[in-house]
């Protein structure tokens, strides 16, 4: 982010409630978060920034139901598990990084060493330099 802030998110979460966008923030603030930004727009679409007491920035989006497609998240190749969307704070992003984990692995099912480290970008990432990233990231 270009913004300096005093203390670095270690994790960003996106929350997607079960209820409704408002009703989430309302019981975000009731325990203790701050609305540090209001991205909504005219037509609804948008998020809500908050920070919670420790200064820990998180975005509150809208619902699928008040997206208009109350249907399980499309990602392309893979459907995320519905559960996710129902489950606790960290069932949910145990369950992400599982999710995660298992799409990387697929993606990687039959590359070659070589492939894995050559660098066909001008900045030098490979395959293999990103799940490097992946696991440190993960690990820190």
């Amino acid at each position: 982010m270009p913004e300096r802030k005093s203390v670095q998110n270690r994790l960003h979460l996106d929350l997607e409630p079960a209820t409704t966008r408002e009703t989430e923030v309302a019981r975000l603030l009731a325990l203790g978060a701050t609305l540090l930004d209001d991205r909504r727009r005219p037509d609804g679409s948008g998020w809500q920034v908050l920070a919670d007491p420790e200064g820990n920035e998180l975005c509150v989006e809208r619902t699928p139901a008040e997206r208009g497609n109350p249907g399980p998240v499309d990602t392309g190749q893979r459907k995320m598990p519905q559960v996710l969307r129902t489950a606790g704070e960290r069932e949910t992003l145990e369950g992400l990084l599982e999710w995660y984990r298992e799409g990387v692995v697929r993606k990687l099912d039959g590359v070659t060493q070589d492939v894995a480290s050559a660098s066909p970008v001008r900045s030098g990432t490979s395959i293999a330099g990103l799940v490097k990233h992946l696991a440190v990231v993960e690990d820190g």
